[in-house]
């Protein structure tokens, strides 16, 4: 923290969003282990029956609901760091990481969902089940090329919604934000900041006013939403420089994000206020060092709560959605802390292998 405090001594006493470059002591996982918890809590409500409940945080945004809210939060948080990863790193490492940290984790979720529900959740037979082509389309779900298949056969078929894991979706138009990126970075547009905000800007608008021509996201509103929130990310770490982190600022963006509920075009018109909120919650608030003591369970928590939720509420049907959240959540916090200690972080440390293999075959040739 030293640098910052030289750094802002230097500034006015005003830090700026590119004064925390390489400041490894942050709320990034604080911050997106209460955003996946947040999507848990607002799909409760989707997958219980009970009557009588209203999700009042939802009601209270009139123009979005708490899960909306955190997946955008997510992407905008996304679009910062892999961009950042880009640009430091290269190409190379930035693809490595890319898929280390997303497909090692989500293969063996889809595995085991496959193998549980099988085991416990559907109505036919055990070769029926494994037999049916539905169930080799849901593991096709691990290569996020694919259209995404919800359901599994004869599973949750008396839920309020059969799907087995309705936050899936999230995943394939995250990939191609990454691609998009990627592509941007080996043609040199990120390294020019002027063109990389006229760019990313023209994007930005492309996707606002003319949706249904938008490559790779216009046909489907709900990626376009999110690829538009992971532009937003973007234009936030190329001009990292200049964009100060002050109390007032995001007291003021917090206001206007409440002001414009039901006002048109909500999440375009708010983007980059939500954007300023989630940055200063990072690196302005007092750190919470769950780094040390838990690991990142954000990833898990989001990719097991839903088929969690759906097993709790066809083993209690008569649960509300606050019951099943809280149970929901302890359960999904143990499967994502055993995700991250033998999956996700065993994946991410074979990243250093891979790129010092990498330099020792350059030095030989």
């Amino acid at each position: 923290m030293g640098i910052i405090q030289n750094q802002t001594a230097m500034r006015g006493n005003i830090s700026y969003l590119g004064d925390f470059d390489g400041v490894r002591v942050n709320n990034f996982t604080p911050v997106r282990l209460v955003l996946s918890l947040a999507v848990l809590y607002g799909h409760s409500f989707a997958v219980s029956k009970t009557p009588g409940f209203v999700d009042h945080i939802s009601r209270a945004l009139q123009s979005t609901w708490i899960g909306e809210v955190a997946v955008n939060a997510f992407f905008v948080i996304s679009g910062f760091l892999v961009t950042g990863s880009l640009v430091k790193r290269g190409v190379l490492e930035y693809v490595i990481s890319r898929i280390l940290r997303v497909y090692p984790g989500l293969f063996v979720n889809i595995v085991l969902t496959i193998l549980v529900t099988g085991l416990i959740a559907t109505t036919v037979s055990f070769t029926d089940f494994f037999t049916d082509p539905q169930t080799g389309e849901f593991f096709l779900n691990t290569t996020l090329v694919t259209k995404i298949q919800w359901y599994l056969p004869g599973t949750f078929e008396y839920n309020t919604r059969p799907a087995i894991n309705g936050s899936l979706w999230t995943l394939p138009v995250e990939v191609r934000c990454y691609f998009v990126l990627v592509v941007l970075g080996i043609f040199g547009f990120l390294s020019n900041k002027f063109v990389a905000n006229v760019l990313i800007a023209a994007i930005f608008l492309w996707g606002f006013l003319f949706p249904e021509t938008m490559p790779l996201f216009g046909q489907n509103e709900n990626w376009l939403r999110v690829s538009l929130f992971f532009a937003v990310g973007v234009l936030f770490y190329v001009n990292r420089a200049t964009i100060p982190m002050m109390p007032m600022m995001a007291i003021a963006c917090l206001i206007f994000y409440f002001y414009w509920q039901g006002k048109p075009y909500f999440n375009f018109i708010t983007s980059f206020a939500l954007a300023y909120i989630v940055f200063f919650v990072v690196y302005k608030l007092p750190v919470l060092p769950l780094d040390r003591y838990l690991g990142d369970l954000s990833y898990g928590v989001y990719i097991y709560a839903w088929p969690a939720q759906q097993i709790v509420e066809m083993i209690f049907p008569d649960n509300n959605p606050y019951q099943n959240g809280i149970i929901s959540a302890v359960i999904v916090l143990s499967l994502a802390k055993l995700s991250w200690n033998y999956v996700e972080k065993p994946s991410l440390d074979l990243k250093k292998k891979i790129m010092a293999w990498h330099q020792s075959v350059l030095r030989t040739t």
